[in-house]
């Protein structure tokens, strides 16, 4: 069964920034190609990455649309979590759209603001950086519920 993922801005920008050469967070997208993962953004997630490339690299516009091709985009989905009043509005809506959708995990770059969350679980979705996910799920390491 395909693992649920929901991948943050600064996630999907990287990748989208650097190219499937560069970017080791690209694995993500061969492991969504075999099968062993669902990728999942939010709408806020496909604005702000979109908007960003546009701005700093253009010429990856096609590539982004390339990645937007194989991820779910979900739409916006508040919860106001109490524990997570201390994240700034647009992080806290993202994450929580991860949450209300039952995914099993956040991937984010952003440790300083979803730093004090890395390893925690919110529910049924835990909070991780893409490398630390791929360490733990395919690194050899005993996977972690």
């Amino acid at each position: 069964m395909a693992l649920t993922v929901f991948l943050d801005s600064n996630v999907l920008f990287s990748i989208a920034y650097s190219g499937p050469e560069r970017s080791r967070s690209y694995l993500l997208f061969e492991l969504e190609k075999g099968g062993r993962l669902r990728l999942y953004i939010s709408e806020l997630v496909f604005r702000e990455t979109a908007v960003n490339l546009r701005l700093k690299r253009p010429e990856q516009e096609a590539f982004l649309k390339k990645l937007l091709s194989r991820v779910t985009i979900l739409p916006d989905q508040p919860l106001g979590l109490p524990q997570l009043g201390f994240l700034p509005l647009q992080d806290r809506l993202i994450l929580e759209t991860a949450i209300s959708n039952g995914l099993q995990f956040f991937l984010t770059g952003n440790r300083r603001h979803f730093g004090p969350l890395y390893g925690r679980k919110i529910k049924d979705t835990r909070v991780l950086t893409p490398a630390e996910f791929l360490h733990r799920r395919f690194g050899g390491k005993d996977a972690e519920d």
